[in-house]
């Protein structure tokens, strides 16, 4: 409604909003974009977020809106797993920029300790911080957690792709040269 119309023209492109969404898996997106097969990649956090960073998500949502969907668990901490193991995270792109990161949540107490001490021994590897295990959220999940999840919406993200905005900075209500 914003636009008046289902389409967006941005940087000589035409972006169609109008559903249904194109949907890709990581593994998918990996195939497509990268000479490296996720199951290489995802051996090295750095590796994955490199070729992330250069190679996959600039080419996401090129020609429409793309959900992201069936993360590397590891990329995703606080997410549920879907049955093959990927945790059930979806990510939203529109011309290579992330609109939109959501997951359905964690609720089971004994996987998530699992994980925050994996995280822990990983970090102690990386000679990382290692932080301490949040004990308060473990104790509320035990206590019963009912299944839920979220979705973060970059405003601002989105605020600048419908404005053909040159940068974020330009449509943020604080930006960083106002500090």
């Amino acid at each position: 409604e914003i636009l008046g119309s289902t389409e967006l023209t941005r940087e000589g492109a035409t972006v169609a909003f109008a559903g249904p969404w194109k949907r890709l898996t990581v593994k998918q997106a990996f195939e497509m974009y990268t000479e490296v097969p996720l199951s290489q990649s995802i051996e090295n956090e750095d590796r994955f977020f490199q070729l992330w960073a250069e190679q996959v998500q600039p080419r996401l949502g090129g020609d429409g809106p793309v959900i992201v969907v069936d993360w590397p668990s590891s990329m995703a901490s606080l997410a549920r797993l879907n049955e093959d193991g990927t945790a059930d995270r979806f990510e939203a792109f529109i011309q290579g920029i992330e609109l939109c990161n959501g997951f359905g949540e964690l609720t089971d107490p004994l996987e998530q300790r699992r994980r925050f001490e994996s995280d822990r021994q990983l970090r102690q590897q990386r000679e990382a911080p290692v932080y301490p295990i949040d004990e308060r959220l473990l104790a509320a999940m035990t206590g019963g957690m009912p299944e839920s999840g979220g979705n973060a919406l970059g405003l601002d993200r989105l605020l600048s792709l419908l404005l053909g905005a040159d940068s974020i900075q330009r449509v943020m209500c604080f930006p960083e040269h106002d500090l």
